[in-house]
């Protein structure tokens, strides 16, 4: 049985709006003025604790204010400022009805606002694991060097398809399908088969950096790979 493991933002859902807005509010109360949405499309996948400190150099302090400010402003207005991609459903349910497949959906996202996510989009039926992030005080064995955010959900997200189906899930079967590094970095750190898409945020260059087994180019596409699974 092929597994096959979807992040959210960027894969399934075309998300950009609500985030970046967001983002854009976190910033201003820590008094960084970020105009043009379209600067901010890097926040869209990763960490936003890494992309704060990565592009700002925010101290520890300020990442923590524009964390709970983006919080707010996302969980009360910007979570649903976002569309499926044209075509997504009929994958995830054909992954499912036609394929029969095992699929999950791993995220960045806190677990609280991906499952939010899923149910407002009629997919929780779909999803034999729902998998987001958790606040990293609260993860076990968050900090381990060299294994970031993304890596320990789809290692998370693993043993639960694990527990739930034993032995059916094959590591040499498995598929992560995302748009950004942090998705195919951490395929690669579980031995899973990293698929890149292109239609999301990330770009062609960072997933082949990152080891990329395949990469698609539109949700057409990535219907016909996963076909060519069965």
């Amino acid at each position: 049985m092929a597994t096959v493991i979807f992040d959210w933002d960027g894969t399934i859902a075309e998300s950009g709006e609500g985030i970046t807005r967001s983002v854009q509010y976190a910033l201003d109360t820590v008094g960084i003025k970020v105009p043009d949405l379209s600067d901010l499309t890097h926040f869209i996948g990763p960490p936003l604790r890494v992309e704060f400190k990565k592009t700002y150099g925010m101290s520890d302090e300020d990442i923590e204010k524009a964390i709970t400010a983006f919080r707010a402003r996302y969980e009360s207005e910007g979570i649903f400022e976002c569309r499926l991609y044209p075509g997504i459903e009929d994958v995830i349910r054909d992954c499912v009805d036609r394929f029969g497949m095992s699929i999950a959906v791993a995220s960045s996202k806190t677990d609280y606002q991906l499952h939010r996510l899923v149910k407002h989009f009629g997919l929780d039926s779909l999803f034999d694991v729902v998998r987001g992030a958790t606040p990293d005080a609260e993860r076990p064995g968050h900090g381990v060097p060299g294994k970031s955010n993304k890596a320990v959900v789809i290692e998370e997200t693993l043993s639960h398809l694990e527990m739930k189906y034993g032995e059916l899930i094959r590591i040499e079967d498995t598929y992560m399908i995302g748009d950004t590094a942090y998705d195919m970095e951490g395929a690669e750190m579980q031995g899973i088969h990293g698929v890149g898409v292109t239609y999301g945020y990330g770009s062609r260059n960072a997933l082949e950096e990152y080891g990329a087994e395949n990469i698609v180019n539109s949700v057409d596409e990535l219907y016909s790979y996963l076909s060519s699974l069965t």
